[in-house]
This record gives C-alpha cells, sequence and structure tokens, in this order.
C-alpha cells in the first residue's frame, strides 16, 4: 500500500502539470480537495484498491483535474488531451470512466471554494471591518503572503486534506505574524489584536 508521502508525491509531480498549463493554481487546490473527498466517500474496499494501486491513484488525480478545468477554466481540455498527460498510460475512455464514477459518488458536489478563495473573501470582510489604519502597501504585503502560504499548504498531505477554510483562516494569521515581524512593519499592537479579534468573529 502506499504511504502518504509516496501518494503525496503524485499531487506535487501534478502540480508541475498545472504550471505547465499555465493554468490557475486554484485547480492544483480544487483537484486535491476533489481526490480527497472521493476517497473519504468510497465503499472501504474500493478506496483500498486506489491507495494500494499507484496508477489507479493517478488515474483519480487526473480525472479530478479534468472535472475541475471543466468547471473553472476558460479553456478547457478534451479527455483525450487529459489522457495525453500520461504519456499513454490511461485512455480516453480510463479517464471518462473515472470521472463519472468521482462525479456520482459526490453526487455531482464538486464546485467547493479553495482555501485562496476563502482567503481572499475573509480579507475582504476584515478591510471593510477594521478600524485600524493601514495603507495599500500593508494589504498587498498580506495579500502576497496568504497566496503564497496556501500555495505552500498543498506540498504538505496533512495540510492538503484540511479544511479549505481552516487553511484560509491560518494562512492569514500566519501571514499577519510574518509581516508583524518585520522591521518596517505598519502594524501596531493594537492594531494587530483588532485584526485578530474580527478573525476570530469568523471562526
Amino acid at each position: 500500500m502506499l504511504k502518504s508521502s509516496k501518494l503525496f508525491s503524485h499531487l506535487l509531480s501534478f502540480k508541475s502539470i498545472v504550471d505547465g498549463c499555465e493554468i490557475s493554481r486554484d485547480v492544483a487546490l480544487s483537484t486535491i480537495e476533489i481526490s480527497d473527498r472521493f476517497l473519504s466517500r468510497s465503499r472501504h474496499s474500493h478506496r483500498a484498491k486506489v491507495l494500494a494501486d499507484r496508477k489507479l491513484y493517478q488515474l483519480m488525480v487526473l480525472a479530478s483535474f479534468y472535472i475541475v478545468v471543466k468547471i473553472s477554466e476558460r479553456a478547457l481540455l478534451s479527455s483525450e488531451s487529459i489522457a495525453g498527460l500520461s504519456h499513454g498510460v490511461y485512455t480516453k475512455q480510463d479517464i471518462e470512466e473515472m470521472e463519472l464514477l468521482i462525479l456520482t459518488t459526490l453526487k455531482w458536489n464538486v464546485n467547493g471554494p479553495t482555501s485562496t478563495q476563502l482567503a481572499l473573501y475573509t480579507l475582504s470582510i476584515i478591510y471593510q471591518t477594521t478600524t485600524t489604519r493601514l495603507d495599500d502597501s500593508f494589504w498587498s504585503a498580506l495579500l502576497e503572503e496568504v497566496n503564497y502560504q496556501c500555495e505552500f499548504s498543498i506540498r504538505h498531505y496533512d495540510l492538503a486534506i484540511s479544511r479549505p477554510s481552516t487553511i484560509a483562516l491560518a494562512t492569514i494569521v500566519g501571514a499577519l505574524d510574518m509581516i508583524g515581524m518585520m522591521d518596517d512593519t505598519v502594524l501596531t499592537m493594537d492594531g494587530y489584536a483588532d485584526l485578530l479579534g474580527i478573525i476570530s468573529t469568523l471562526m
């Protein structure tokens, strides 16, 4: 049976495919989320089969990727194109059969928000709610750090399978801590407490 570290190595190699195709990183996050939910809701016998078979696991990830691309990207990739990414390991029919299995298992609930999307939504609430005056450079730095931490989370298996809302709030708090340690930060202790207070009401 594949270990979680081995399983996740496939997701990291898949992430390089996303970058190579110049597709949004949110696609990578959504693909991992769909793959994880599919495994958690599959029958025990089928889940064990997928986890024990490297080839079947990779097929699941590619099919999840195909679903997300069809939902969120303007430039659609055909099932034949997705199969082509495997360099002949999988056929168009393999991709489509796994896609249907994933969709039926998840009852077509495959369009949930990613951690990045939830983090941006949360930041917009904080921006509109806070009484602390902070310049645009602060918000730009915070946004950049949050995006970085959300993307970095998919490199760690335990984080990648966590709830997107948990990752979103954790990255915002982590980003505030990072910016707060900078010598040129405009964030005072009172301002930091104000922002954390707003975040706590959203938990």
